[in-house]
């Protein structure tokens, strides 16, 4: 099995072809030219509203994808079967991660939607709960595709989400899911776990934000708390410069 190289080539071999709805079909290729077709079958999947297919139980359809969000679906069903990799996923596409994830290349949760809204002109936060904090929030049913859909960390609270995916309808995301697991398209409207819908700046929301370090890249991990002795040492100085002293006579 030949090694996938990461930036600036295609995504994984080709797979066969598998139905996720009525009438849809969506081909996972790995050419130059299925990539083309997976992106047109993708986007006409986001843009088509099917009574009884896109709309969920008691919520209103979601609109036609923008431009902007089409770029965003389009990019990360480029990688649709790509491992889950823990830290993984850079602006340009699927990297090694780090910890548990150090030894496959792929995206976690954050990575994918982050890799994705960028290649649409938009850099989000690394981490999960920082997308959710940075970007403004979408009332239930009224999230539309490209919109980012949150769910709570097992532990944490509603508002501090740990996994993320990217709306493709009222019912389904592209989401990278875990451990042991491959870049999907999944349901996520009967979770338990939905924290909310947030909106991304070309997809109509607020404005893009900055890059936090990648020390913090991973949405399930708290950071960790490191303490330089060199801080501490500045506290001791600190505290004896602060002792008065005598003038000279």
């Amino acid at each position: 099995m030949a090694t996938r190289r990461i930036n600036g080539t295609p995504p994984p071999p080709d797979r066969p072809t598998r139905r996720v709805g009525p009438h849809r079909m969506i081909g996972i290729t790995a050419t130059a030219t299925g990539a083309l077709v997976l992106t047109a079958v993708i986007i006409a999947t986001v843009t088509a509203v099917l009574p009884g297919d896109t709309c969920a139980p008691n919520a209103t359809c979601t609109a036609p994808a923008t431009g902007n969000a089409s770029t965003a679906i389009a990019a990360a069903s480029r990688w649709l079967g790509t491992p889950y990799s823990w830290g993984g996923g850079g602006l340009d596409g699927p990297t090694r991660g780090i910890g548990r994830g150090a030894n496959t290349i792929g995206f976690d949760c954050s990575g994918l939607t982050r890799y994705a809204w960028y290649q649409a002109g938009v850099t989000l936060p690394r981490i999960a709960a920082d997308q959710w904090h940075a970007l403004p929030h979408i009332p239930p049913g009224q999230q539309a595709p490209g919109d980012l859909v949150f769910f709570q960390s097992s532990g944490g609270g509603p508002d501090d989400p740990g996994h993320v995916g990217l709306v493709l309808d009222a019912n389904r995301m592209i989401e990278a899911p875990g451990t042991g697991l491959n870049v999907r398209i999944s349901r996520y409207t009967t979770r338990q776990d939905l924290t909310g819908y947030a909106r991304p700046a070309h997809n109509g929301g607020g404005s893009a934000v900055a890059d936090p370090p990648r020390e913090r890249c991973c949405q399930t991990s708290p950071p960790r708390r490191r303490q330089a002795r060199s801080s501490v040492r500045s506290r001791k100085n600190a505290g004896s410069s602060s002792r008065p002293r005598s003038r000279a006579r």
